[in-house]
């Protein structure tokens, strides 16, 4: 509630939309939504960019092209930038999406941020803050190589190899060879 509260008590910053109160002994959180003008954004931009655990959403109410660019210039590296719009909207606003791409690990069309899969399409990263290193994803089947140092070998003889990289495979792994997987011998 804390962040709620913070955001719930400033100058500028109306609720346009609340859920009925959450039952705390339940560990219910109630959904709520702001809405405010872009320069409100920047009057309170530390409190308006820190993370608000629970179901919020600020919406920012641009005039013009050049207010939502300037916004989007601004951010801070997050999970995901959503774009509601037609094709039509898409292609005279490419530089909105531009700028999107390089502050957000996710782009979303007409939808919403889902829920996570451990699947090999998700990517759950993003530019600094969101994520330490935008290569690297904390879910799905990619997210082991955030623990992985690459070490490449050359010429070394077979004895002086780590096993899993040896021809002979002692220790059973599948593995990529010359750009194909490999099952063991």
């Amino acid at each position: 509630l804390e962040g709620i509260n913070g955001i719930r008590n400033l100058e500028g910053i109306q609720v346009v939309g609340e859920a009925p109160g959450a039952e705390a002994q339940k560990s219910q959180a109630a959904a709520i939504i702001f809405q405010t003008e872009v320069d409100r954004f920047f009057q309170h931009e530390e409190t308006l960019t820190q993370e608000v655990f629970g179901p919020s959403s600020v919406v920012l109410k641009c005039q013009a092209k050049e207010e939502m660019l300037r916004f989007a210039k601004a951010m801070e590296g997050s999970l995901s930038a959503t774009v509601h719009g037609t094709e039509e909207d898409l292609k005279e606003n490419r530089d909105l999406l531009d700028i999107l791409e390089t502050r957000t690990g996710r782009v979303i069309y007409n939808g919403f941020p889902t829920g996570l899969e451990v699947c090999t399409a998700m990517h759950h990263g993003g530019p600094y803050p969101a994520a330490t290193h935008s290569f690297f994803t904390s879910v799905g089947t990619n997210a082991i190589y955030r623990f992985v140092r690459p070490v490449c070998y050359q010429d070394l003889p077979q004895f002086a190899l780590p096993p899993e990289l040896q021809d002979s495979n002692p220790l059973g792994v599948h593995r990529m060879l010359n750009a194909e997987w490999t099952a063991p011998k």
